[in-house]
């Protein structure tokens, strides 16, 4: 006869944000994009394509933030004349 096995414990940690996956969807005509991927990705020295996409996303919404203030600054009224 076996040994009974012992139940384990299993992880203690109960998170449950594990992220996101998302489907990227490319057409047939631009699958030579995923070169300029790999490619731009290796320069940049980043591991995946994954953390690339995301880098190109925070620089992204930056630059629109940035846009975003410099039009919530601008005085209009010098612009287009008051009444």
């Amino acid at each position: 006869m076996y040994a009974q096995t012992q139940e384990n414990q299993g992880s203690r940690c109960r998170r449950d944000d594990y992220g996101k996956c998302i489907i990227w969807s490319i057409p047939f005509h631009r699958l030579s994009i995923l070169e300029d991927v790999d490619r731009n990705m290796h320069m940049d020295l980043i591991r995946n394509r994954s953390e690339y996409l995301r880098k190109l996303v925070d620089k992204d919404t930056e630059e629109k933030n940035q846009q975003l203030m410099e039009y919530a600054q601008t005085d209009w009224n010098a612009i287009v004349g008051g009444k």
